[in-house]
């Protein structure tokens, strides 16, 4: 739900500013890079947060692998715990 209050208030602040340019009488090529700037935010936070979700994921996985590859024992160390 606080997804979507967001979402329709960056869709009306970019109609808003692209109404005010259009009112102001700027230079078309003007308004069109300014209303790209908010679909660049747009995903730029939508990477952000699928890295973000991607990170945890991914995390279990390498702990799990860190856990079962222990580097072998070598010497006289070795030897001792062989023979245990």
């Amino acid at each position: 739900m606080k997804a979507r209050l967001q979402e329709s208030i960056r869709t009306k602040e970019m109609m808003l500013e692209g109404v005010c340019s259009i009112a102001e009488g700027l230079n078309p090529k003007l308004i069109r890079s300014k209303l790209e700037a908010y679909l660049r935010e747009e995903l730029d936070a939508q990477a952000k947060k699928k890295k973000k979700e991607e990170k945890p994921a991914a995390a279990p996985a390498g702990a799990a692998a860190k856990g079962a590859a222990a580097p072998p024992a070598s010497g006289a160390k070795a030897a001792a715990t062989a023979t245990r």
